[in-house]
């Protein structure tokens, strides 16, 4: 049955990690997840959350792949460059979407996205 496959998976999990980590303090881990919003009954969409916005991320880039390839056809060689130049990267357009007003797990989502892009932003600099 699949709750009972489910079941031992974490089992198995949980023991593994207790294996790993055996002079974790759970209490400790569950304070600092409070302090960042995450809960027991946010957890799936906290993590969800991380998972749907990849994907957007993913799809965004395809389909501007999928317009630039069209207008590229259309344009003389020489007016290509210009246009990769007004390309705004789809994941800045992410970025800057606004519906944490909304929903407090979204703006943590959006902060924690933000935080990594930056990171990485300031990597390809150097």
């Amino acid at each position: 049955m699949i709750i009972d496959k489910l079941n031992k998976n974490c089992k198995d999990k949980i023991r593994t990690l207790e294996t790993n980590y055996p002079d974790i303090d759970l209490g400790i881990v569950e304070s600092d997840l409070s302090i960042l919003g995450i809960t027991e009954q946010n957890t799936l969409l906290y993590v969800r959350g991380h998972n749907v916005f990849s994907l957007m991320q993913k799809i965004g880039t395809e389909v501007i792949n999928v317009i630039l390839n069209k207008k590229k056809s259309k344009l003389k060689p020489t007016e290509i460059g210009q246009l990769y130049k007004q390309r705004k990267f789809f994941s800045e357009k992410l970025k800057d979407w606004d519906v944490s007003n909304k929903y407090s797990e979204v703006s943590r989502i959006l902060s924690d996205i933000k935080k990594v892009y930056d990171r990485n932003s300031q990597r390809e600099n150097r």
